[in-house]
C-alpha cells in the first residue's frame, strides 16, 4: 500500500525494562474524520537471534574448513617431500648400484645385461614417477617461485596431459602473495583445469583461455 511505510527495526524496553527488537510499520488511517498514524510494533527478537546464530554458525563452518583444509595442504606438502627426498633418494641410490654392477659384467651373460639395462629404464620411469606425484600434491614451483609462476606452469603442464591447448594470461605484476591465498587459487585453478578436461567435452587441439 502507497501509505505503508517500514522504518526498520527499533530497539523497544518493555514494562519491565527489558529491550526487545521490534520491527515498526506505520500506517497512515482516517480515524473519526482525522488522518492519525497507526504504529504497529511487531516483535522480532527471536528472528534476529535465529539469524545472527545462523551467521555465527556459519562463520564458524567457514572457519573449520580452512583450518581442515590448511592442514590438508600442510600434510601434502610433508608428504610430497617425503616423497621426492627419501624415495627419490633412494631411487637415485639403487641405480647407481646397478650401474656399478652393469659396469663389472664384461664376460656375463648378455641376458643378464640386458635385464640390468631395463631395470635402470624401470628406475627412471619410477623416479618420473614420484617427482610427478610429489609435484601434484605440492607444486615446489609455487613455494619456490610464486603463484603467477605456477598457474603458467600448471596451465602447460595441462597441455602436455591432455593435449587440449590452454593459454594462460595475467595482468597481475610478480609480488609475494600470503601462502594461503597462494595456495586457494592454485587448487581453484587446477580444480577448474579437471572441470575444463572432465566436463567441459573439449578436445585435442581446442584452445582454452584463462585470464586472471
Amino acid at each position: 500500500m502507497e501509505n505503508v511505510r517500514n522504518p526498520g527495526v527499533w530497539k523497544h524496553m518493555k514494562k519491565d525494562g527489558s529491550l526487545i527488537d521490534v520491527e515498526i510499520i506505520n500506517n497512515e488511517i482516517v480515524l473519526d474524520d482525522q488522518v492519525a498514524l497507526l504504529v504497529l510494533a511487531n516483535d522480532v527478537t527471536e528472528k534476529i537471534l535465529a539469524e545472527e546464530a545462523l551467521i555465527d554458525s556459519n562463520n564458524q563452518l567457514r572457519k573449520l574448513s580452512t583450518h581442515l583444509e590448511k592442514i590438508r595442504e600442510e600434510e601434502r606438502t610433508f608428504i610430497a617431500r617425503e616423497i621426492h627426498d627419501e624415495l627419490g633418494q633412494q631411487l637415485t641410490g639403487l641405480k647407481m648400484d646397478i650401474s656399478w654392477l652393469t659396469k663389472k659384467m664384461h664376460a656375463v651373460d648378455p641376458e643378464l645385461k640386458l635385464k640390468a639395462q631395463e631395470m635402470l629404464l624401470l628406475i627412471d620411469d619410477t623416479v618420473k614417477t614420484v617427482r610427478r606425484i610429489a609435484t601434484e600434491l605440492r607444486p615446489g614451483i609455487l613455494d619456490d617461485l610464486g603463484l603467477i609462476a605456477a598457474l603458467q606452469w600448471q596451465s602447460q603442464e595441462f597441455s602436455k596431459r591432455t593435449g587440449i591447448q590452454c593459454q594462460f594470461n595475467t595482468d597481475l605484476h610478480d609480488q609475494h602473495y600470503d601462502q594461503n591465498l597462494a595456495t586457494g587459487i592454485f587448487r581453484i585453478f587446477q580444480e577448474s583445469l579437471t572441470n575444463v578436461a572432465r566436463h567441459a567435452s573439449a578436445a585435442k587441439g581446442q584452445l582454452i583461455t584463462f585470464f586472471v
